[in-house]
C-alpha cells in the first residue's frame, strides 16, 4: 500500500476482529425495574442482529401477560391488550431457539424481570 505522494508503510500492518455472538441488548422494561404502570403499553426487547421471524413465537416465553407480538428487524414487541396485575413480578424469558437471520442461535437463554406498582 501507498499514499498519494507514493510512501509506502516502514513494515507490513494487519489486524483482525471478531463479532459480538447474537443476544439481547437491552429491554423495556429494563431488568430488576419496579413499580412498573399495570397499563404499560409495551414490553419491548432489543437485539444486536436482525432476527429471524419464523423462531420467535416458540422462543419467546411470557407467561401471565395478554398481547399480541410484533416483530421487527431486530426487536420484539409484546404489545400488551390487558392491564398487568398489581404488585406482581413478571418474568419474561426468549430461549436459545431464537435465531438471528444469518442463523446464529442465542448462546444461552436470556430473562429479565420487572414488578408492578399499585
Amino acid at each position: 500500500m501507498r499514499s498519494i505522494d507514493g510512501d509506502s508503510l516502514d513494515h507490513p500492518y494487519s489486524f483482525s476482529y471478531k463479532t459480538a455472538p447474537f443476544a439481547v441488548y437491552q429491554t423495556f422494561p429494563s431488568d430488576g425495574s419496579t413499580y412498573i404502570s399495570r397499563e404499560y403499553p409495551n414490553i419491548t426487547i432489543y437485539f444486536n442482529a436482525q432476527i429471524d421471524t419464523s423462531t420467535v413465537r416458540t422462543a419467546f416465553l411470557h407467561p401471565g401477560m395478554n398481547g399480541s407480538l410484533e416483530i421487527g428487524d431486530a426487536t420484539i414487541v409484546l404489545r400488551l391488550q390487558t392491564p398487568l396485575a398489581a404488585n406482581t413480578t413478571y418474568t419474561i424469558t426468549v430461549q436459545t431457539t431464537l435465531k438471528s437471520k444469518g442463523g446464529s442461535n442465542l448462546s444461552s437463554p436470556y430473562t429479565f424481570s420487572f414488578t408492578t406498582g399499585d
